[in-house]
């Protein structure tokens, strides 16, 4: 994924994203809160807030829908009170791509000036969506464009989700599977694409088994997935050499056989204790000949 710091760059140093200023702190967003936050946060001291928060969650997460205007089985005073005190969604579209094939970038923002990047992949047999996880990376990966610009800042939860409803905007058919495989590395966000992930499910109704984390192997975040049991999120994982080290950012990172061995550990225990139990078709694996395209190299 290409990565831009909007707000940096002329037009002719950044390409069609253009130069994209701050912009004064805005109203807070109601994308990425759950229902029962929304009926907490905008309709505390209502005697029908559970109604009314399940309404408005509807709208946003099922519905695609960006004001409040739209919501009409809501009554006129509140949609007008809601408009004065929220916005509905956090994020800025800068630019939109179109490849031949139908797949569609977006280049998107919060108002802050950083530029990131979701992209939909729409085939015959159905929609999917990659979503970016953090402005830039800190990984520094020599294969990834990303890293080599260095990181700016985890997105929160809502942008993440919003990444989500603004792509689902622009195709006809439903994203039913999403991937975490965009600008960032999703495991050094934990908390907000864990939460992301369970409104993804809970909210916008997506199957967990429809969901992926791509990871180059942070060992401490996979052991807290596998934990999190009503999380059953596909996991990716980077290659482990036949030695038994782990390729992470810039070639091994000083990394050795004993934390290899760690991440052997760690994946085989979310594999086993998370997702087989569930569906044993579920497992994602990176070959690569001379690493781990053995059968053993498998066994984990």
């Amino acid at each position: 994924m290409e990565r831009r710091r909007a707000g940096r760059h002329s037009r002719e140093a950044s390409g069609p994203a253009g130069r994209i200023e701050p912009v004064e702190a805005a109203l807070p967003c109601l994308v990425g809160l759950t229902t029962a936050e929304i009926a907490q946060a905008a309709l505390a001291g209502r005697e029908d807030a559970r109604w009314r928060a399940k309404q408005i969650s509807h709208w946003i997460y099922r519905k695609g829908l960006t004001d409040f205007r739209g919501m009409l089985d809501l009554p006129i005073a509140l949609r007008e009170e809601l408009e004065d005190r929220f916005r509905v969604q956090p994020l800025e579209v800068s630019d939109r791509r179109v490849s031949k094939d139908g797949t569609q970038k977006l280049l998107v923002h919060s108002g802050d000036g950083e530029v990131f990047e979701a992209v939909v992949f729409p085939t015959r047999e159905r929609v999917s969506c990659c979503l970016s996880s953090q402005v830039g990376c800190p990984m520094g990966c020599k294969f990834c464009a990303t890293g080599l610009g260095g990181y700016d800042r985890d997105l929160s939860a809502g942008e993440i989700v919003a990444e989500y409803l603004a792509l689902q905007r622009l195709v006809d058919r439903r994203i039913s599977h999403v991937v975490f495989m965009g600008m960032g590395e999703p495991l050094l966000n934990y908390g907000n694409v864990l939460k992301a992930i369970r409104l993804l499910h809970d909210e916008v109704g997506l199957s967990y088994r429809h969901i992926t984390v791509s990871t180059v192997g942070i060992v401490p975040r996979i052991d807290d997935l596998a934990e999190a049991e009503d999380i059953f999120a596909r996991l990716m994982g980077d290659a482990v050499e036949p030695l038994g080290t782990v390729r992470v950012g810039r070639g091994n990172n000083g990394r050795d056989g004993t934390e290899g061995a760690r991440y052997r550990n760690a994946v085989g225990c979310y594999l086993h204790g998370a997702l087989l139990p569930k569906n044993p078709k579920l497992t994602d694996w990176l070959l690569q000949a001379g690493l781990q395209h053995r059968y053993e190299d498998a066994i984990v």
